[in-house]
C-alpha cells in the first residue's frame, strides 16, 4: 500500500474497498503512510467541499459532496496514532470528530481490524468526551468482537441509552450513502440483530437510572413498543419492569419516561389487576409526575370496578398533599365515583378529602369542599379535626364556603355530644374566620405603637444614612403616602466595607500549593481563584530546595484534569489563562487549548490579569501584591487599602502599576471610605510620583472625587483601561447627571430584551466581552436565556461589583438576591424568567427572590408587573403566578406586592389571554387578604370578559371585591420596619467600620 493507492481510493470514495485494504497493515506501515494520509485529508476538505455543483458531483460520480470526506476520515482512523486521534483538531482535521460520529458500523469494522495495542485505553478515555467521536455502538461492537475486555457499569448504560439520541443513528448521510450490506434501519432492527443485547442488556436500561426515557422524543419508547408487538421480547415482563421502575428512587424525567413507555404499551384491565400494588406505590412518591402516573393506571381499574376501594382511599393520602393541583383534583373524581358506586366509603373518603380541604391551592380546596358538601352526615372526629385545622390557612375565596360546611355539620351532629370536637372552647375554625383580619381594635393599637417605635428608633439615627437607605421615606409613607412604596437605593450611598466579609490573603508558598490543589478539583469559591492570582504575584517565583518535591503531585494531577473538551476546572481555565498562568508557574508544558479559541473575546480582560503576572516573572521584577485583590466578599476593595497598596509597592519603589491590575482594581472601589483615601493620596509627601501616570495616582484620585489632571489621546475609542475603569468608578459616586471626562460604554436592554452597547467598547473593561458577543450576535433576538452560575461567572460577576446590571442582562441573577439592591427591569425580567424555567431549582430560586425583595420593599411592584405583562411571549402564565401566589402567603406586605403586580399586568392586556385565570386566581387572593381594590385600568379590562369559564369568573368575583383601608396601616407599618432595619444595619456597618 502506498500513497498513491491511498489517493486513489479515498477519490473514488469507496469505503469498502479503503477498508479491506488498510487491515491487513501492521502498525509501522501506518505509521510510514499516516504523515501523507494527513495531507492528502487536509487537501480532500480543502477541494472538496459544500460549493461543488450538481455537475461537478456526477463527473465525480459522488451521491454527495462528503463522500469523499467521510472516505478520509476513515483513513486517518486507520493510520492515525493515539496522540493524533487524541487532539486532531490541533493538525487542522476539524471534521474529523463529526464525520467518524455519523459512521458507527465503519468505525467498528475499522478498530476492529486494526487493534492496536492502545485501543481499550482509547476507547476508555474517548467515551467520556462531551462529544465522543467513539460512541457506544462502537464501544459495544468492539467488547463483543472480544477487541477491548467487557467493562459493564451504570455509565456504560447512559452511554447506551444515549446512542440514539445523537449523531450515530442509522440514517444519518454518512450511512445512507454507503454500500453497508443488510444495514439496520432503526433501532429495533439493530437489537433484533444483536443478541446479547437482547438477552443481557436491553432490560439494565431499567436497572440503572440510565436517561433512556428521559426525552419525548427518545427513540427507545418505540423500539421496546415494536420489540412488544413483535413478541422479540416478553410483554408481561416488560408491563411488571415498567411499573415496578415508577417507585424507584430515580430522576423524574426518567421515572415519567417509564410512566409514559409503560402507557403506550396499553396494558389491559387484567394485566392492570395483576399490578395494582406498584401502581398504589406510585401514588404514594415524592415525585408529583409519578402520583399522575399512578392515577392514570388505577384509572381504569376504578371505572372498571376491578379495585379495592377502601385499599386505594388508604394509598391517597400522599395524593391530596402533592403541592400541584393536577393530582388532588384527580384523586377527587376518582373517590366521587368510588363513593357512588360504594356509599359504606363516605366516611373514610371524607377524612382523605380533608386532607384536599387544607390544599394550599384554592381549586383544590374548592374541589374538595364541593365534594364534602354531600357527605357531611358521614363525616368522622378525624374528617372534622382536618377541617378546623384546614380552615386557618384556606384561600379567602373558599374560606365561607368551609365554615358553612362546618355549620351544616355541626347542626347535622347534633345531639351527639360524643362527635363534638372542642365542645368547651372556642373551635379553631372559629378562631381563625377573623385571621389576616387587622381591623380590630388590639390591631390598630398594635400599628399605633410600633409607629411610635419607629420613629423612634430613626432618630437615633444619622440623618444621612435615613435618607440614603429609604428609611426617613418610608416612616412618612406610614400616615400619607404613596399606595405602592418601593425603596431607590443608590449604589454610591450602600456600605460595603464589612469587617465579617474581609477577605485573607494567601500567606505563604504552602498555602498558595495547597489553595491550588483544591481549587483545580473543583472551585467551590471563585474569591479563591482571586487569592492564588495574588499569591502567584507574592510567592510565584519562590523556589525552595524542596519545591519539585512538593508540587510533583500537583503537575500530574495538573496534566490528568487537561484533557480538552472534558470541561474541569483546568480545561475551562486554560482559556482564561489561569490554567496557563499555574503551567508556567510549575515548569510544565502549556495547557492545550481550543483551536478556536482566538475566535472568542470571552474573558480576555482576565487573561491580560493573568498576562501580567507572568510578565513581572519573565522581567523579573520585584514581587508585589496585586492592587485588583479584593478586600471583603463580593469583590469589594476597601479605598484605603487600595491608597496604601499603591503608595508601598509601586510609588514609594518608582514602579509602574500594571494597567489591567489597576483598571480591576479600580472597578472594584468600595462606595464608603473613599473621602477619607483621597485625603491620604493627596497628602503622600512625593508629588511628583503620586501624579505620575506610571504610578496610577492620577487615575484613582479621579474615581476617588478628586479632578486629577489626566491626559490621553484625544480620540476618545483609544482610551486606555485604567481611565476609563477610574471614569466608571467616578460614576459610582455621582449624580444621575454626571458626565464623565471622556465617553465610556454603556449597555442597556431594550423593551424586546435585546441588548444594546452605546459607547466607545476599546479598552473598556467595566463590560464582560460575552455581553459584547451576545449583544453583536444573531442569538440578540430578544429570547431571555437563563443561566446556572459557575465560579467563572462569579468572577465576571466580581469585575465591576457596583454594576450588576451586566450579568442580569446574560441571565445570572445572583444579584437580585443582594439586599442592598434596587431592582431594575433587567432584575425584574431574570427573575421572573427564571420563574417559569424548566428547571425546579431556577423556579425555587426565583420565588425565595421575589420574597426577599418584596420583604425589604426593594421592587416597585408597578415595574414588576410591567415587565411580567413585556415578557408575555416569553413566560408561562401558569408558573410565574404560582411564583407570585407564593411570595404573597408570607406577610400582609407580600400580599399588597403580589396585589398590584398583578393588578398592573392586568391593565395593560389588550385582549385576555385563554390562561388568565391562572394570574387572577392569586390576584382575587390578596385583594381580600390585603384590602386592595382593583385599578380602573384592570377593572376595564375584566370587564370586558364574558361567558361562563373561569376567568369570567373570577373577573366577577374581583369586580366585586371593595378597599378596606382599615388594612393598609399595617402594610405600610411593615414596609417602614424593613427599610428602619436596613437603615440600622448600615448603621452598626458604618461603627464597626470606622473602629
Amino acid at each position: 500500500m502506498n500513497i498513491d493507492q491511498l489517493t486513489e481510493l479515498v477519490l473514488a470514495a469507496d469505503r469498502q474497498a479503503l477498508c479491506a485494504a488498510l487491515a491487513p497493515l501492521d502498525e509501522a506501515q501506518r505509521a510510514d503512510l499516516f504523515p501523507e494520509a494527513l495531507r492528502l485529508n487536509l487537501t480532500v476538505e480543502d477541494q472538496y467541499g459544500p460549493g461543488m455543483t450538481p455537475a461537478e458531483l456526477n463527473e465525480k460520480g459522488y451521491a454527495n459532496w462528503r463522500c469523499p470526506r467521510w472516505t478520509a476520515a476513515l483513513m486517518l482512523l486507520a493510520l492515525g496514532d493515539d496522540k493524533f486521534l487524541r487532539n486532531p483538531y490541533e493538525t487542522g482535521c476539524g471534521w474529523l470528530g463529526s464525520d467518524l460520529r455519523d459512521m458507527p458500523h465503519r468505525v467498528l469494522q475499522v478498530l476492529d481490524d486494526r487493534r492496536p495495542p492502545w485501543l481499550a485505553d482509547f476507547i476508555r478515555r474517548e467515551v467520556k468526551q462531551e462529544m465522543p467521536m467513539i460512541g457506544w455502538l462502537v464501544e459495544f461492537g468492539l467488547m463483543r468482537n472480544g477487541a477491548i475486555p467487557e467493562v459493564v457499569s451504570e455509565d456504560f448504560y447512559r452511554r447506551m441509552a444515549m446512542a440514539p439520541l445523537m449523531s450515530e443513528h442509522f440514517n444519518s448521510d454518512a450511512v445512507k450513502y454507503d454500500d453497508l450490506p443488510k444495514r439496520p434501519k432503526s433501532l429495533a432492527e439493530y437489537i433484533k440483530t444483536e443478541p446479547d443485547i437482547l438477552n443481557k442488556h436491553l432490560f439494565c436500561l431499567f436497572e440503572y437510572d440510565a436517561g433512556a426515557f428521559n426525552y419525548s422524543h427518545s427513540p427507545w419508547f418505540e423500539a421496546f413498543k415494536t420489540l412488544c408487538d413483535e413478541e422479540v421480547i416478553d410483554r408481561g415482563r416488560l408491563l411488571a419492569v415498567t411499573a415496578s421502575a415508577l417507585s424507584r428512587p430515580s430522576r423524574p424525567k426518567e421515572l415519567s419516561g417509564y410512566g409514559k413507555l409503560h402507557e403506550s404499551l396499553g396494558p389491559s384491565v387484567d394485566e392492570r389487576e395483576a399490578l395494582v400494588d406498584d401502581y398504589y406505590a406510585a401514588l404514594n412518591s415524592d415525585q408529583p409526575a409519578i402520583v399522575g402516573w399512578g392515577l392514570a393506571d388505577v384509572e381504569p381499574l376504578v371505572k372498571a370496578k376491578k379495585t379495592d376501594g377502601a385499599e386505594l382511599l388508604r394509598h391517597c393520602d400522599n395524593v391530596m398533599r402533592v403541592p400541584q393541583k393536577a393530582q388532588p383534583i384527580k384523586a377527587i373524581k376518582l373517590i366521587r365515583t368510588l363513593t357512588k358506586r360504594q356509599p359504606k366509603l363516605a366516611a373514610p373518603a371524607s377524612e382523605v378529602l380533608a386532607i384536599a380541604a387544607g390544599h394550599q391551592r384554592a381549586d383544590v380546596q374548592e374541589a374538595a369542599i364541593k365534594e364534602l358538601a354531600g357527605l357531611t352526615a358521614d363525616f368522622t372526629s378525624t374528617t372534622l379535626e382536618r377541617l378546623h385545622d384546614a380552615a386557618g390557612s384556606v384561600a379567602s375565596v373558599v374560606k365561607p364556603k368551609l365554615m358553612e360546611l362546618l355549620q351544616d355539620s355541626d347542626s347535622s351532629r347534633q345531639g351527639d355530644a360524643s362527635e363534638q370536637p372542642r365542645s368547651t372552647e372556642k373551635s379553631s375554625a372559629e378562631k381563625s374566620s377573623g385571621s389576616g383580619d387587622r381591623r380590630g381594635t388590639s390591631s390598630s393599637q398594635g400599628d399605633v405603637a410600633q409607629i411610635a417605635e419607629l420613629n423612634t428608633r430613626l432618630d437615633q439615627l444619622d440623618q444621612d444614612i435615613g435618607v440614603a437607605s429609604g428609611a426617613s421615606a418610608a416612616v412618612r409613607a406610614i400616615d400619607d403616602g404613596p399606595s405602592s412604596f418601593s425603596v431607590d437605593l443608590r449604589p454610591g450611598d450602600v456600605p460595603r466595607c464589612d469587617p465579617k466579609l474581609a477577605v485573607a490573603p494567601l500567606e505563604s508558598l504552602e498555602e498558595l500549593i495547597d489553595t491550588v490543589a483544591s481549587v483545580i478539583e473543583r472551585v467551590d469559591d471563585a474569591m479563591d481563584i482571586e487569592r492564588i492570582l495574588d499569591g502567584l504575584a507574592r510567592f510565584g517565583r519562590d523556589r525552595p530546595e524542596d519545591f519539585d518535591k512538593r508540587v510533583a503531585p500537583l503537575r500530574r494531577r495538573i496534566e490528568k484534569l487537561a484533557e480538552p473538551y472534558s470541561r474541569s476546572v483546568v480545561d475551562r481555565g486554560a482559556k482564561f489563562g489561569f490554567s496557563q498562568l499555574l503551567a508556567i508557574w510549575l515548569d510544565m508544558q502549556p495547557i492545550p487549548q481550543d483551536v478556536d479559541s482566538w475566535t472568542d473575546v470571552d474573558g480576555m480582560f482576565f487573561l491580560q490579569r493573568c498576562e501580567e503576572i507572568s510578565e513581572q516573572w519573565r522581567m523579573k521584577e520585584e514581587p508585589r501584591r496585586l492592587l485588583a485583590l479584593p478586600t471583603h466578599r463580593g469583590g469589594w476593595i476597601d479605598p484605603e487599602t487600595l491608597v496604601e497598596r499603591i503608595r508601598t509597592d509601586y510609588i514609594e519603589p518608582r514602579s509602574s502599576t500594571d494597567d489591567a491590575d489597576l483598571a480591576q482594581a479600580l472597578l472594584r472601589l468600595a462606595p464608603d471610605g473613599r473621602a477619607a483615601a483621597l485625603k491620604t493620596l493627596q497628602q503622600l509627601t512625593d508629588g511628583q510620583r503620586v501624579s505620575s501616570l506610571y504610578s496610577g495616582g492620577p487615575a484613582l484620585r479621579y474615581a476617588l472625587g478628586d479632578e486629577a489632571d489626566f491626559t490621553s489621546e484625544q480620540d476618545y475609542p483609544w482610551i486606555c483601561r485604567r481611565q476609563s475603569a477610574a471614569m466608571h468608578a467616578r460614576l459610582l459616586m455621582e449624580q444621575p447627571d454626571f458626565q464623565p471626562r471622556f465617553p465610556v460604554a454603556r449597555a442597556s436592554t431594550s423593551d424586546d430584551f435585546r441588548i444594546h452597547i452605546d459607547g466607545p467598547a476599546v479598552d473598556d473593561p467595566s463590560l464582560p466581552e460575552r455581553l459584547f458577543i451576545l449583544a453583536h450576535s444573531r442569538k440578540n433576538q430578544g429570547q431571555p436565556d437563563i443561566r446556572h452560575p459557575d465560579w467563572l461567572h462569579q468572577l465576571e460577576a466580581m469585575r465591576w461589583p457596583a454594576n450588576p446590571q451586566p450579568m442580569l442582562m446574560l441571565g445570572y441573577m445572583d444579584a437580585v438576591f443582594d439586599p442592598d439592591l434596587t431592582w431594575t427591569r433587567e432584575a425584574a425580567r431574570v427573575v421572573l424568567t427564571a420563574s417559569c424555567s424548566e428547571s425546579k431549582e431556577l423556579r425555587l430560586a426565583a420565588t425565595d427572590a421575589l420574597i426577599d425583595a418584596m420583604g425589604q420593599v426593594r421592587v416597585c411592584p408597578l415595574l414588576l408587573g410591567r415587565q411580567l405583562f413585556g415578557l408575555g411571549d416569553f413566560l408561562t402564565l401558569k408558573r410565574a403566578s404560582e411564583a407570585l401566589a407564593a411570595a404573597g402567603q408570607v406577610s400582609e406586605l407580600h400580599q399588597r406586592s403580589v396585589f398590584q403586580t398583578l393588578d398592573t399586568f392586568v391593565s395593560h392586556l389588550a385582549a385576555v389571554p385563554k390562561d388568565l385565570h391562572f394570574a387572577l386566581t392569586p390576584l382575587l387572593e390578596t385583594a381580600l387578604q390585603s384590602g386592595e381594590a382593583l385599578s380602573q385600568g384592570a377593572a376595564d379590562v375584566l370587564k370586558s370578559v364574558k361567558g361562563s369559564s373561569k376567568t369570567a369568573k373570577l373577573s366577577k368575583q374581583l369586580l366585586a371585591v371593595e378597599a378596606d383601608s382599615g388594612k393598609q396601616l399595617t402594610i405600610r407599618v411593615q414596609a417602614a420596619m424593613a427599610a428602619v432595619e436596613r437603615a440600622e444595619r448600615w448603621a452598626s456597618l458604618a461603627t464597626r467600620t470606622q473602629v
